[in-house]
């Protein structure tokens, strides 16, 4: 799923890059004005408010016992 994630920081930006090399300028600012808002709306939403990880929320609730982390892209990601 990391992988699909991050594969949206590249899509956004080819997309405005495709609309702009194809003459569509007004189209891709708008594009891009939408991207930069999400972005932005994204991160100061999920900064503003603090979370705790679901693994240690359902540990602390002794219904986690089995460690998920299989994945190498996913190893910085561990406490």
């Amino acid at each position: 799923m990391s992988a699909f994630y991050s594969t949206f920081f590249m899509i956004a930006p080819s997309a405005v890059i495709v609309l702009w090399a194809s003459g569509k300028k007004a189209e891709a600012r708008e594009v891009l004005l939408g991207v930069i808002l999400c972005f932005y709306t994204v991160t100061c939403s999920t900064s503003s408010s603090p979370r705790r990880r679901p693994a240690s929320t359902l540990e602390s609730l002794g219904m986690f016992t089995v460690n998920l982390a299989a994945a190498t892209i996913t190893n910085f990601q561990q406490p």
